[in-house]
């Protein structure tokens, strides 16, 4: 019994410096962070020196890959201190983890293309031979613009962004955006060189029948009672500007997600302008020869927005490549508003001009500004692949969306039913007087989506 007692005791021992040996080597190998230690035991040995090129070498090349470290960190573990040293010029993820942090600026080109617009039908033509009364009066008229979609084409715009970290651990952010973007035009030109009869048709509210305002005729092909031209544009254009705050939500290694809270601007303004010019070749059209008659029809609507923000960024890195998927949402007040004037001008080949201020769709009835107030929201989703060809410039390409609900469109607010009676200013007269007249304000919704073209560069 007393020699089992011993070799056990002896054995124990054995063991008990065995462990000891062993920790000190391991502690030797990687300093102690732990509790400060009683005073004789083992204190943890200073790291080995840096090469004189400052790099350590790497077993592995691309063991910061499996660790389960942030980014920057892993790095930064491997013993690269600029992007100039060896091992960080034979390992991408670590030539991008030192990258510059602070400030950063990134410019987009946006092509987009957007939700299209209706009008109603606001040019006409017939044939040589049509009768005055009956040229470009639906539905036997051609429609040669309006009655359909347009806007359908690609615009094109940009936009800024420009942040700046608060910290050198990239956790929280300030950042300001600013879009500008313009989305395709309706516009559309004709004159009576391309079609001899050219007239703006529209609904007759006296008579109750359509009816047509004839600014080019040409009854047999030769004889030219007027020549006239018009031009119509149809355009939206898209200004925002974003404020706020992104902050660290979590992070593992080459992947974040970010929380996004704070301001929105976006102001969306829609216009729709009608012009023609008719100029007498012939007593029988009832003006003297040579007269001009210019008419303007203008409705131009504003949408401005005001509210806040809320969204989710997640940023995937990989190397030199980077993905960034962003999704938030603005809430706020839509402040609505709708200008309808017109205008027109008689020059006569000889006495003074006669200027008046309405046009054909533009009377007394329905001129003037009106302004609304609404409850809107505005989400946005976007999708960004990026490739840092240096460790502080990257390139990318991305895709956006964008959805903005209760907008007022200046296409939407032409009432067709005119009553001309009231025309340089007279009192109306017979039925439908209050013709034409403001719709109110007659909303619908808008998107624009397409390609963003971005350079990214890191202060």
């Amino acid at each position: 019994m007393r020699l089992t007692i011993t070799t056990l005791t002896i054995t124990l021992l054995a063991s008990s410096l065995a462990s000891s040996a062993s920790a000190q080597q391991y502690l030797g190998a990687r300093p102690y962070y732990g509790p400060a230690q009683p005073a004789g035991m083992y204190q943890p040995q200073a790291e080995p020196p840096l090469p004189e090129n400052g790099a350590q070498e790497l077993a592995d090349p691309m063991e910061p890959m499996e660790s389960a470290e942030p980014l920057g960190q892993s790095a930064l573990a491997t013993g690269c201190t600029t992007a100039s040293n060896a091992a960080c010029e034979a390992c991408d993820l670590c030539r991008v983890a030192w990258r510059p942090r602070g400030l950063f600026v990134m410019g987009e080109y946006n092509m987009w293309w957007t939700k299209t617009r209706s009008v109603p039908p606001l040019v006409t033509t017939s044939p040589v031979g049509t009768p005055l009364l009956n040229t470009g009066v639906l539905p036997d008229a051609q429609i040669l613009y309006g009655n359909n979609k347009v806007g359908g084409d690609i615009g094109n715009g940009g936009r800024l962004t420009v942040g700046q970290w608060l910290g050198d651990n990239e956790t929280v952010a300030i950042v300001g955006r600013y879009t500008g973007f313009d989305a395709a035009s309706g516009d559309f030109s004709a004159s009576s060189a391309q079609y001899p009869n050219l007239a703006i048709p529209y609904y007759d509210a006296q008579l109750g029948i359509e009816n047509a305002y004839q600014f080019a005729y040409t009854p047999n092909g030769s004889t030219i009672f007027a020549n006239g031209d018009v031009n119509v544009r149809d355009r939206v254009d898209i200004t925002g500007v974003d404020v706020y705050g992104q902050f660290l939500l979590y992070q593992e290694y080459g992947t974040r997600f970010d929380f996004i809270g704070g301001y929105q601007m976006l102001t969306l303004d829609s216009g729709l302008s009608i012009d023609s010019t008719l100029v007498s070749q012939n007593i029988a059209i009832g003006t003297p020869v040579g007269t001009s008659i210019f008419i303007q029809d203008n409705f131009n609507t504003g949408n401005e927005f005001h509210g806040g923000q809320i969204g989710l960024s997640t940023t995937v890195d990989w190397g030199r490549w980077n993905f960034n998927m962003l999704g938030k949402i603005g809430v706020g007040n839509m402040h609505q508003s709708i200008s309808i004037d017109g205008a027109t001008v008689i020059t006569p080949p000889a006495g003074a001009i006669d200027v008046r201020n309405e046009g054909l769709f533009v009377q007394n009835s329905n001129r003037g500004f009106y302004t609304n107030d609404r409850v809107a929201y505005i989400p946005e989703v976007g999708l960004k692949l990026g490739y840092h060809i240096r460790p502080n410039l990257n390139l990318s390409l991305g895709y956006s969306f964008i959805y903005i609900s209760n907008v007022v469109l200046g296409g939407d607010q032409v009432d067709r039913q005119l009553n001309l009676s009231q025309s340089n200013g007279g009192p109306a007269t017979g039925p439908n007087q209050n013709r034409p007249e403001f719709l109110g304000f007659r909303e619908t919704d808008f998107w624009a989506q397409g390609l963003n073209f971005g350079v990214e560069y890191k202060f």
